[in-house]
């Protein structure tokens, strides 16, 4: 939201930097409308920004006021672990993501793989981070026995953190006869074959269509 929020007024509105740092600041500050008290602070806080930056006043009324507090402020009011509920970008196309690295040029081999070895490398660590319940990442239900404290998680060697770590990713579950959802709460009978055609011998995918020959009489 952040970034979305610095594009914005970086593309879209005639702002100095260092007015557009203090908008951040502003909006995402410790004292600012995010971390409001109540409504009234909130809305208190919000004409007070209008009021000094009027330029502002037609894109946070009518796409980011609402946005801020339902999806900032009362989260952060009624969640014990906020930071993974909207300071990452994972709402943004890894598509786009892919394409800012890049800056929209064409790259060489090496370092286009560098570059998604970067991106990518994110997100293992907070698959490593998800073992003792920080980060971005959840453990789900099929994982939860691999969660380890965060006091525990301090304790161990490095040797013994890759080791868990392995094992996490290593970890198969057995969908032979069942398959589970990502979340790990709906459970379905796998089936045994894919559908195929009345008549097809084949596997479906691929599978070439053949028509009868017609013989002149």
């Amino acid at each position: 939201m952040k970034d979305n929020v610095t594009d914005h007024m970086k593309n879209k509105l005639p702002l100095t930097k260092e007015e557009r740092s203090h908008i951040m600041s502003d909006l995402f500050g410790d004292d600012g409308i995010v971390t409001s008290n109540d409504t009234i602070d909130f809305n208190l806080k919000s004409e007070n920004l209008c009021n000094k930056y009027p330029i502002i006043t037609d894109y946070y009324t009518k796409r980011l006021k609402n946005r801020l507090f339902h999806h900032v402020n009362r989260p952060l009011k009624n969640s014990s672990n906020p930071d993974r509920l909207w300071t990452n970008n994972n709402c943004e196309s890894m598509n786009h993501r892919f394409k800012i690295a890049t800056d929209w040029k064409p790259q060489i081999l090496p370092e286009l793989l560098t570059k998604i070895f970067d991106i990518t490398k994110l997100h293992f660590i907070d698959i490593r981070r998800s073992i003792y319940g920080q980060g971005n990442y959840e453990l789900s239900e099929l994982f939860q026995k691999f969660y380890t404290s965060p006091y525990i998680w301090g304790t161990k060697t490095p040797e013994e953190k890759d080791k868990l770590y392995k094992k996490v990713l290593a970890h198969k579950t057995l969908t032979d006869k069942m398959i589970f959802s990502s979340n790990g709460k709906l459970v379905i009978p796998n089936v045994k074959r894919l559908a195929r055609k009345p008549g097809q011998r084949h596997r479906p995918k691929s599978a070439a269509a053949r028509t009868m020959p017609r013989f002149a009489k």
